[in-house]
């Protein structure tokens, strides 16, 4: 099994992609978070949703031990890729995830396009607010938040299963210290929800301050999980920011033919 393999769940094979967008999920999330988002891009469009340890077919493997080595492990991933302009999109836990790899793949022969960081606070504005661990608190939180499926909470074992999960990359979360260092040079987008209680749209602005590319900023109805109800907004915004900021074109490439040359095959002689 390659990096690749361990990390990433490609959902549809994608011959004619031009260009690779990696999803980063949020805490307590899996990448079967953006399965629905592959039907709705184009077919220029490589849809990779990151899988982190301690979940669904990755349930026995054990977290990293910090965010920046989780991070880092995606990023070698990323790298070890086949050479696709790649734009890496993060929401809560996982834009700052998302920002981590992206300073780390900075200046490396495949850097990314472009980040998008959703429903985050730009790194100086982090708050250090003690998370909760324990598993009323988590509950209430997971309901608070309006991200779970319903019936998650009707199904024991499996809520037993997303608190501890949720516990974990909350630890990720306390533990993580956004390091001082350059901006990085790609293009940023930051989206956020306009009801969000935890991120206001002047803290994800102050995101502009971490790029030295250039920098938009994306409010759209809906609370911290807005882009739920608003998933072909969020996409069409995405797909509007690639092609004029990060220079992806989103027509579908040439197919590849079998033959030396390359050529489509010669059609077949009329019946006699």
């Amino acid at each position: 099994m390659t990096a690749a393999d361990l990390w990433f769940r490609r959902f549809g094979q994608r011959a004619e992609a031009t260009w690779r967008l990696i999803c980063l999920p949020h805490a307590g999330g899996n990448a079967e978070f953006f399965r629905p988002w592959a039907g709705a891009l184009p077919p220029s469009a490589e849809l990779l949703a990151v899988q982190y340890p301690g979940r669904l077919d990755r349930t026995g493997d054990p977290q990293p031990a910090s965010l920046v080595a989780l991070a880092q492990e995606i990023a070698a991933a990323s790298a070890a890729l086949s050479d696709l302009p790649t734009v890496i999109f993060g929401h809560s836990l996982g834009a700052a995830i998302a920002y981590e790899v992206t300073r780390l793949l900075d200046g490396h022969q495949r850097a990314p396009a472009g980040l998008e960081v959703s429903g985050r606070e730009a790194p100086s504005r982090t708050k250090q607010a003690a998370l909760p661990l324990d598993d009323q608190a988590l509950l209430a939180e997971l309901r608070r938040l309006s991200g779970t499926d319903e019936r998650v909470f009707a199904w024991p074992e499996l809520l037993a299963l997303v608190l501890a999960t949720l516990r974990s990359d909350y630890q990720l979360e306390q533990g993580y210290r956004p390091a001082a260092g350059p901006p990085v040079r790609c293009p940023v987008l930051a989206s956020v929800g306009h009801s969000d209680t935890d991120v206001s749209p002047v803290d994800a602005g102050a995101w502009t301050e971490f790029t030295t590319g250039r920098f938009e900023l994306l409010v759209l109805p809906g609370d911290h999980f807005y882009l739920v109800g608003q998933r072909d907004e969020v996409i069409a915004a995405i797909l509007r920011w690639v092609t004029g900021v990060a220079g992806v074109s989103l027509t579908p490439a040439a197919r590849t033919w079998p033959g030396r040359d390359g050529r489509p095959p010669a059609p077949a002689p009329d019946a006699p």
